[in-house]
Formats: structure tokens, sequence, C-alpha cells
């Protein structure tokens, strides 16, 4: 069995908004039983499982062999540095075949690199949010030579990467590979549509950041405004992802009040369980999720949108990272060829007159097709199994 020595600035099994310890947390359980698992972060062991909607991560947290806390920091080369000279000692009394870090700045990379290669173990690295394509040169440039193998989460990255790098000698394409996050597809489901009300078919959701720059929230309600005759009865809610949020909502709410739009927008307000999560999804037809070219840092694809997918919450999205190679138009959900309230009200009145059926199978077909846990565990497993391949 493996010996694997996974490295994070945050780990946990608590929740979180975060996208990139969801997708953490996702991985680790898929492969907790196939190899020997170390983990080294800055999260206590003891604070993982202590809420009752996370004792499907029990087992996970329990096969792990070693869990070493490192005291975080809010500057984040104190916190590398301190995790760096952690693995440093552990390394003098222990062996490991496989170095895997997840999401720490790859500046610091060098150094870990000669850790692994002084006690003779493949130093793997993993991004799983979006690397800005600037960026992707430099990046490049590091972990090839610096890392065994490249792992990332954004097939809008991986394919930026391949083409930037294409027929440059100096750089072997077989170090790179793409794991996508895993979605729970027990969790995250399509609903028995006899159980649905009449209600269900004109509801739509917003589920994220309620941060102006990125998410141009007032748009959607003025789509809403101009979709007001169309169908009387057409609500959307709002349910924000991080405690930031909460306090966003009072300019929600006066936005909302000017437009006249107060018994149409419901505000959630309170912080969703995964379960609560995975209720919503099923109690709203159509799922908006209105990117600008702004967004950063941010895991890739968007597990929101997947999440939605997978539950037959049709999503209306914009053509930016890594949606348009996932969402087809017309297909399996719906994309917007501009942030413009009236493009965003047609492509609403379009799914509201689909085949609604037809499309949620579809995106639930694309989620267990790609992004499923078994796909992503033998992905995973095989990089780990075979790595010389």
């Amino acid at each position: 069995m493996e010996r694997v020595c996974v490295i994070s600035r945050r780990m946990t099994f608590g929740l979180t908004a975060s996208g990139d310890i969801i997708f953490q947390r996702k991985l680790l359980s898929l492969i907790s039983n196939k190899v020997e698992l170390t983990i080294l972060t800055g999260n206590k062991r003891a604070e993982l499982v202590l809420n009752s909607t996370l004792q499907r991560y029990r087992n996970t947290v329990e096969s792990i062999k070693d869990y070493i806390v490192v005291p975080s920091s809010e500057n984040i080369y104190l916190r590398v540095m301190a995790i760096y000279k952690k693995l440093k000692k552990l390394l003098k009394s222990d062996r490991y075949d496989i170095i895997h870090i997840m999401d720490i700045p790859v500046r610091f990379i060098p150094l870990f690199n000669n850790l692994a290669k002084n006690n003779k173990a493949e130093l793997f690295y993993q991004k799983s949010t979006i690397i800005d394509r600037k960026k992707i040169i430099i990046y490049a440039r590091i972990l090839y030579k610096y890392s065994d193998k490249i792992i990332l989460s954004s097939l809008y990255n991986y394919n930026i990467f391949k083409q930037l790098l294409k027929g440059q000698h100096n750089y072997d394409n077989d170090k790179l590979y793409l794991i996508p996050p895993p979605i729970d597809l027990e969790l995250f489901k399509v609903p028995n549509q006899h159980s649905l009300s009449h209600q269900y078919r004109k509801s739509i959701l917003y589920i994220g950041p309620l941060d102006f720059q990125r998410f141009p929230l007032e748009l959607v309600f003025k789509a809403m405004n101009k979709l007001c005759d169309y169908d009387i009865k057409l609500t959307i809610s709002i349910a924000p992802r991080f405690s930031d949020d909460f306090y966003r909502i009072k300019k929600i709410k006066t936005i909302i009040h000017s437009m006249g739009l107060t018994k149409r927008v419901h505000i959630i307000y309170k912080w969703l369980t995964p379960e609560e999560i995975a209720a919503l999804y099923t109690r709203n037809m159509i799922a908006i999720f209105p990117f600008t070219s702004k967004i950063k840092n941010i895991v890739d694809p968007p597990l929101s949108l997947l999440e939605a997918m997978a539950s037959g919450c049709i999503p209306i999205a914009t053509k930016t990272l890594s949606i348009p190679l996932i969402v087809k138009d017309g297909y399996n959900g719906k994309l917007l060829d501009c942030l413009e309230p009236s493009q965003l009200a047609i492509k609403i009145k379009a799914v509201l007159e689909s085949d609604i059926k037809k499309v949620q199978s579809n995106a639930r077909k694309t989620i267990e097709k790609y992004f499923s846990p078994s796909r992503v565990r033998k992905l995973l497993i095989m990089l780990y199994k075979d790595r010389d391949s």
C-alpha cells in the first residue's frame, strides 16, 4: 500500500463554503482506504467531524494514519514555512512514496521538491482553483522542473497548459493530469417528479457569494423585472455562501425594494448544511451562475454548478472558466452570450418553455459520466499506484 503525505494550508471536513477545501475532503474520502494517508495541515483533527451531518466522513478521518497540525498564521509565507519545517522533521523518521501538495503557492514548490528528492519520494502538485492565463507559463516552468506530477481540476486550465506548451521539447505532457472534482451523486440527485408541486416549475436559485464585482446580481433582478409580465408566479431564492455575505444583504434588499420585487425574491438567512443545499437544488428548476471575467481564485469547474446539474437543477451560466466545456446550450443547460438582463430573461424563458425532464436528465448524465466519485477515485488511485505510467 502506497504511503502518501497530503499537504494543504487548510484542511477540514467541517461545514464550509470554501470550494478548495470541499474539493480536498471529497478526494480524501475516495482514497482513504486505498493508500496509507498522513495529513499535514493547519486544522485540528478533533474539529473535523463534530457535526452530525458529516458522519459520512468519519471513516475517512479515522482511517488517516497520522494527522499533524501546524500552527496557523494569517501570513501565507509563515504558514507555508511552518508546514515545510514540520514536514522536514517528519521525514527524518518516516518514509513516504508520494508527497501530495494541494493548492500551496507555486513559488514554494522548489523547497518541497528538495525534501522529496532527498527522501526518494515523488512530488505531486495539485491545483483545484483557477490559474490566471497570464501566469500559466510561470506555473509551467516551476511545476515541470520541480514536480513529478501536475494535477489540475480545471479543464479550462488543462487545455491552456497543453496548447501553450505544445511542441516545446522541455515540457513533458505526460506529467500533466486532469482530475475533476467528484460530486456526491447520492446526496445530489434528481427529485421524484411526482413529489414536486407546480410551484417548483416557477422557481430560480442563485447560490454563491454576494460579490457584485464577480457576480452581478443586479443583472439578475433586472432580468426578473423583464419577466414579470411573462409569468406572475416566477420567484428567485438567494442563498449566500460566505459569512461576509450577510453584511451585503442590506444592499440587496434595497435593490429589490426599489425594483418592486420584494414578493418575488426570497433571501435565505442561514448557513446551509450539505443536505439543506441539496434540498434547495431539488426545489428549484433553474440555477443561475452569472460569473464575470473578473472571477479569480475559485474552484473550476464551480462545485455549485456541478451539484445543481446532478440535482436536475438546470444551469444558466456565462461562457467563462470550464463552463462552456460542460454546459451545452439547449442540451443540459443554457449559456449566456453576454451579461445583459435581456439575454438572461430570454434564456430563463427558453428553459421554462423547454422539455424540462429531458434537459434535467442530460444534466444529470453529464455529471455521472465525468464527475462521479467512482471515476475520480479510479483516476487518482491509478496515479498513485502506477506512478511510472
